[in-house]
This record gives C-alpha cells, structure tokens and sequence, in this order.
C-alpha cells in the first residue's frame, strides 16, 4: 500500500526558533522592568526634593511677607527664650525679630533651632497664641541665617532704616544618601531679600 502525504503539510517552529524567541522577548522584558524600576527611584527622588524645596519656599514666603509689612525688624541671636539684638557690629545672625505694629508686646522670632536643625517662628505678646513655637523648615545646616544689607548687598555695621533683609537657608537632605563611597548627600541653599514697604 503507499502512502500518500497530504498536499498541505504542518509546519512548527524548531527549538532553536522558540529559544531564539523567548530569549528576545526576555531582554525585552527586562528591559522593560529595568526602564520602570528606574523610573520609579527617580520620580522618588524628585517628588522628595520638591516637597523639601516646597517646604523651604512656604517658609520664605512667611518671613519675607512678615518682614514687608513690619513695623520694626532686628538682626540678632536668639536660642528660642531669649533674643539678643545686634545693635553695634555686623548685623548678622541666626534669628530676626518682627514687629507687625508700634506694640512691642507683639511680635514674630525666626530663629534657627541649633539643636534640631529647624527654622522656628514663635509669636509672642497674644493671650490665645503667646508661647506656640512651630517649625517651618527641617534639616537646616547653616548658623548664620538672617543679616542686614544695604541697597549693594554689603552686609551693615549698624542698625540704619533703609536696609535689606537677606535670609539664607542651607539644606543638607540626609535621606538622599547616595554612592557606595563615603556619604554623598544632597546639598543646596535658597535665599530672599525682602525690606519693609513702610520705613519709619
């Protein structure tokens, strides 16, 4: 008897065609994966610093919206209970004192907290909030924050009127460590010039 084959015959893919295959479509794979995790650290490492820098511009902005509408503004040192005014010498240092008004029992202290590295603001002289201290930026690193300028931006010697208040803040984020050698953290500094609007 013979044997006749079909006129249409099967065709299949050969081992080597579907490990060919399967290897193409596994570095497809992982490169996909690898493009995600990655993208994944970086949105992380993005969305932390803009929180951060967020935090540092929302305390800008109160300092330097105080500052314009103040009545009165003192460079000088202050630990949070007791503030020490520069009344002679460069007129720099780590807190400023603002008065909103001619009452000197009311008043706002920036001063940076050395201890736990925090920009505060304390408001003082009111019977509902006297004595509330809160922190409006974290892991700040430098002393000398606030000083005195004149309009080209030399720092004074004096208490004059028409000066400059510059502030400076600079960051030192720990949670951002990176590199297998030694500790390489992110650094950076922001800064603000602000006077009053009314002089005395």
């Amino acid at each position: 008897m013979k044997l006749t084959t079909h006129p249409f015959r099967r065709r299949a893919f050969t081992i080597v065609e579907i490990m060919v295959t399967l290897v193409i479509f596994s570095l497809v794979v992982i490169a996909m994966v690898s493009s995600q995790l990655f993208g994944l650290r970086v949105n992380k490492a993005v969305s932390a610093k803009m929180i951060a820098t967020a935090d540092a511009r929302h305390a800008m902005d109160q300092v330097r919206d105080r500052i314009r509408n103040a009545n009165t503004v003192i460079v000088g040192n202050s630990n949070g209970t007791n503030f020490l005014s520069i009344t002679n010498g460069t007129q720099a240092g780590n807190a400023v004192q603002v008065f909103p008004s001619t009452n000197s029992a009311l008043y706002y202290l920036f001063y940076v907290n050395t201890n736990a590295n925090q920009l505060m603001v304390y408001f003082g002289g009111s019977s509902t909030t006297n004595g509330i201290y809160r922190s409006l930026a974290g892991n700040v690193t430098n002393r000398i924050v606030f000083d005195a300028e004149d309009f080209q931006g030399n720092i004074l010697t004096n208490n004059q009127n028409n000066r400059v208040i510059r502030m400076t803040l600079d960051f030192l984020q720990f949670e951002y460590a990176s590199g297998q050698r030694g500790n390489a953290y992110n650094h950076y500094q922001v800064q603000m010039r602000a006077t009053q609007r009314l002089l005395n």
